[in-house]
């Protein structure tokens, strides 16, 4: 006795510490949130924006400054000359006066940048919480089919018990509770297969949402009413990846402009000093002399500019293929999202109907059940009555969880501020 005592005690130790370890119950709102805070391939992108973001500001920095300096051992002999090793070192600083205006450029282009990474964000989030919110309406779904097994297994054993008190009765013979019985196996098996599913759509939504132990996932929800309320997408600045084309198209206009001012002259402001090397000025660098020069220095690299036009020219053509994908792109997402509206349409018109022929079932199975037990109807006749019935709330379920779908697909298009 005390040893059965001792393993309910721990059975109930280990109940509860498990209990403990369970993760909160998520509800929908829950999930926008968890995925911004922690998932990892969101976190990723917002780090590729903050390193953008470190990027920009070169204009500024292109005007500060530039100090170098130098120092080495030279040896260096002239004719019959006795050779000579010396020491020559320089200290050199310039500053950026004119540039043709590329600073200005490659300043936008990093600006631009950042926001190509924003919009990449945005789209990986959109994509992760699309991929959430399946998960989680496909558990939501599962745990309503498991349910709905349950409760017919239990209306089965009823059947069962019916049936074999008929045939006790003399009413009717074994076979309709060996019906009864062969559907209850069925039924188990399916809630068998129903778990394993269960486990994997709470395997992916652990995943998703940065959560430890996928076995202690559960959720809160219901399904929606009616799913209305969806706003069109009526500015393609809206489409993700319309904006992000949009973007690369700016970027390689602006690199084409930064190609073609290679002709465009670089003016600095230089200044020196230190001991020339032998080879530079042998009589000053013998006597150690130091030297200190300032000046303007005016300069064009002619051999860059043969290869800057050919790029400035390549660069145009990859801004009209980005030109040419965007428009495409937003043709496709209308596309997408009228075929999107038209499913959520005709899912929800035919979840309707469902509702109206469930009604009309239930009535049937009662009627059924009634002439059943007066022995007007036989096991067979029972039997499909309660499978219409429970096929009915199964799809109901089902196009339910397709609506909710559908509409994450259709969400996920649509750009989310509040990650600018």
């Amino acid at each position: 006795m005390r040893f059965m005592l001792g393993i309910l005690t721990a059975l109930a130790f280990s109940s509860m510490s498990e209990s403990a370890e369970l993760e909160p119950r998520l509800s929908f709102a829950d999930l926008a949130g968890l995925v911004k805070e922690r998932n990892e391939n969101f976190a990723a992108a917002r780090v590729i924006v903050e390193a953008q973001a470190e990027r920009t500001g070169h204009l500024r920095r292109s005007f500060l400054p530039q100090a170098s300096a130098k120092l080495g051992e030279e040896y260096f002999r002239a004719g019959p000359d006795a050779s000579r090793r010396q020491r020559y070192w320089e200290v050199e600083a310039l500053v950026n006066v004119y540039r043709g205006g590329r600073d200005k450029i490659d300043e936008e282009i990093r600006h631009v940048q950042v926001d190509i990474a924003k919009i990449d964000a945005a789209r990986e989030f959109a994509q992760e919480l699309r991929r959430a919110q399946i998960a989680f309406w496909e558990v939501v779904a599962t745990d309503k089919l498991i349910a709905l097994r349950f409760d017919e297994l239990k209306s089965n054993q009823t059947n069962v018990n019916s049936s074999k008190r008929r045939a006790g009765a003399g009413i009717a013979t074994t076979a309709d509770s060996i019906q009864f019985e062969v559907h209850r196996s069925q039924l188990e098996q399916e809630v068998k297969q129903l778990e394993l599913k269960q486990d994997l759509n709470r395997n992916r939504l652990a995943v998703v949402l940065g959560l430890k132990n996928h076995k202690n996932v559960r959720v809160q929800g219901e399904f929606p009413q009616v799913v209305q309320g969806l706003r069109p997408i009526e500015r393609t600045a809206e489409q993700l990846d319309f904006v992000a084309l949009q973007k690369r198209q700016r970027v390689d206009e602006l690199r084409s402009r930064l190609a073609s001012r290679w002709w465009q002259p670089r003016l600095d402001l230089y200044a020196n000093y230190g001991v020339p090397a032998l080879s530079d000025e042998t009589e000053r660098a013998i006597r150690m002399e130091r030297e200190v020069a300032a000046g303007l220095r005016l300069s064009i690299d002619f051999g860059q500019g043969a290869n800057d036009l050919y790029e400035s020219k390549a660069r145009g053509l990859d801004a009209k293929s980005s030109g040419l994908r965007a428009a495409y792109k937003a043709r496709e997402v209308a596309a997408l999202e009228h075929e999107l509206r038209h499913d959520l349409e005709l899912t929800e018109s035919i979840l309707n109907e469902n509702e109206k022929n469930i009604r009309k079932v239930r009535d049937f199975l009662r009627i059924t059940l009634a002439e059943y037990a007066r022995g007007l109807k036989n096991g067979p006749d029972l039997l499909a009555a309660f499978r219409q019935y429970y096929e009915l709330q199964e799809r109901a379920i089902v196009l339910n969880r397709d609506l909710l779908l559908a509409r994450a697909d259709l969400d996920s298009l649509t750009f989310d501020e509040s990650l600018n």
